[in-house]
């Protein structure tokens, strides 16, 4: 395993960095995307309107719970998360056409 360099600062993806490389997810309205199984940074996209929300399901899919919402850019919050590959999700069910949302890997210590 690859010794992860915390002395200095690293580009998302770089050798030696805490974070795997940028994953950016392009959401329509009422699309839904999975977040792959691992542990994941994760920042849903966002405007004004709305955006997309990261959502995890404790029953298989009848409820939908959400961690995170986007907002604004300027305002974007993340969320640390913990994905199965099953029950976690990238949600765009606002009225918002398009946003751009991101997750990154963290990679184990």
């Amino acid at each position: 395993m690859p010794q992860i360099t915390l002395a200095q600062q690293q580009n998302a993806g770089a050798v030696g960095g805490a974070f795997g490389a940028a994953n950016a997810v392009l959401l329509t309205t009422t699309q839904v995307v999975t977040i792959p199984e691992g542990v994941w940074y994760v920042f849903p996209g966002g405007s004004a309107g709305g955006g997309a929300t990261v959502d995890f399901t404790p029953d298989s899919g009848t409820t939908w719970r959400t961690i995170a919402r986007g907002q604004a850019d300027a305002t974007r919050i993340g969320a640390v998360v913990y994905s199965d590959g099953y029950n976690t999700r990238l949600a765009q069910a606002s009225s918002v056409s398009t946003t751009t949302s991101y997750y990154y890997k963290i990679r184990s210590f």
